[in-house]
């Protein structure tokens, strides 16, 4: 983030879509300038997804947290929609394929290999 100043050589306050890092510079230089700021941790942008090296630096001591396993319900809701899904598709047997694919018969006028 780029920090403003008027032509007074005050900080001016952070725009409204900046994101302040606690303990960051910036954070330090609107704390020094008495600017109340909303900072956040670097912990809580690092669990957001949000990933450098410079919120790897202010949150040392931080690991991504494992995945917890889905619960029965949502494995049902899964299990529903992936059904409805397969539905939609009519099934078509290997033999009535268009690829040619599996067991079947030849397709009229086939080829001749002669050797």
């Amino acid at each position: 983030m780029t920090l403003f100043r008027d032509s007074d050589n005050k900080l001016l306050p952070p725009l409204p879509s900046d994101v302040v890092v606690a303990g960051s510079r910036q954070h330090l230089a609107f704390s020094d300038a008495q600017i109340p700021v909303e900072a956040v941790r670097a912990e809580t942008l690092l669990d957001e997804g949000y990933a450098n090296d410079f919120l790897h630096e202010l949150a040392p001591a931080w690991k991504p947290k494992k995945p917890k396993p889905p619960t029965d319900a949502e494995r049902q809701a899964v299990a529903k929609q992936a059904a409805t899904e397969m539905a939609k598709e009519p099934y078509v047997s290997m033999e009535n394929r268009s690829e040619g694919i599996g067991p079947g018969t030849p397709r009229p006028g086939g080829r001749r290999v002669e050797l």
